[in-house]
C-alpha cells in the first residue's frame, strides 16, 4: 500500500471554510481512497473503516459528506446500487494504479463542476493535493505543476495515468494535438484560460465519437 503525505492545506479557502469535523474525514478519506480517489460512501462503513475507534454518529457522517460535497471537494455517485465518493482532482502518479472502486460516471463529474454553488469549471478542482511515496520503489513522486508551468514530459506522464481509463490511442492523439508548441515554445494547452485534464480528456473522448461518424 502506498503511503500518502498531505501537503499544506491551510491556505485553502474551500477547506478553511469546513467544519473541524468535515476537515478530518477528508483526511482520513485521502487515506483510504484507492489510487484514483474513489471510496465508499455509505456512512456505516466509513464509520467502520474511518473511525474504527471512535464512536461516531452515522447521522454526522451523512452531514460531513454532504458538506464535502456542497464545497466542490468530492462527488458523490452510486454504482452497481451502492453509493461511492470520488475526491475531485485526486493527482496521484503512481507507474501501476489500481481501482478498488467502480470508476464514477462521466456524467456526474461534469454536472458536478456544473452545479457546484455557480462556480466555474475552474473552481471545481480543490486545492487538496497528495504526494505519494510508493513503497516498493522507495521513490516519492509529485502531483502535477501548475499547467502552465508544466513541462512536454510531465504533461505526458500525467496523461500515462489514464491509459487505462481512456485507452492508448485517444490519449496519444491528446497528447500530440495538446503538446504542440507554438514559436515561442508553449504548448497549446498552456494558452488555455483553466485546464483540467480528465475533463479534456472526456470531452475529447465524446467528441471523437461523433468525428467518427
Amino acid at each position: 500500500m502506498p503511503q500518502r503525505i498531505l501537503r499544506d492545506w491551510t491556505d485553502s479557502e474551500p477547506v478553511d471554510n469546513l467544519s473541524f469535523q468535515a476537515e478530518v474525514l477528508l483526511t482520513r478519506l485521502i487515506m483510504k481512497a484507492d489510487d484514483f480517489g474513489s471510496y465508499h460512501a455509505n456512512p456505516k462503513l466509513l464509520n467502520a473503516f474511518c473511525f474504527p475507534l471512535k464512536n461516531i454518529r452515522e447521522t454526522d457522517i451523512t452531514r460531513w459528506l454532504q458538506e464535502l460535497a456542497s464545497s466542490g471537494l468530492i462527488v458523490l455517485y452510486d454504482a452497481e446500487n451502492k453509493p461511492f465518493l470520488n475526491i475531485l482532482n485526486f493527482n496521484q502518479r503512481l507507474r501501476s494504479m489500481k481501482r478498488c472502486f467502480p470508476q464514477i460516471p462521466e456524467n456526474v463529474i461534469i454536472e458536478n463542476c456544473q452545479q457546484v454553488a455557480g462556480k466555474s469549471r475552474a473552481s471545481c478542482q480543490p486545492e487538496v493535493e497528495v504526494e505519494v511515496e510508493v513503497e516498493e520503489e522507495g521513490k516519492r513522486t509529485i502531483p502535477p505543476l501548475n499547467f502552465k508551468k508544466i513541462t512536454k514530459e510531465e504533461f505526458h506522464l500525467e496523461l500515462k495515468n489514464y491509459v487505462e481509463e481512456f485507452g492508448k490511442d485517444i490519449v496519444t492523439k491528446f497528447f500530440n494535438y495538446w503538446s504542440e508548441k507554438d514559436t515561442k515554445g508553449k504548448m497549446k494547452f498552456q494558452k488555455q484560460d483553466t485546464w483540467e485534464t480528465k475533463l479534456r480528456l472526456i470531452t475529447w473522448k465524446n467528441n471523437e465519437g461523433k468525428w467518427n461518424k
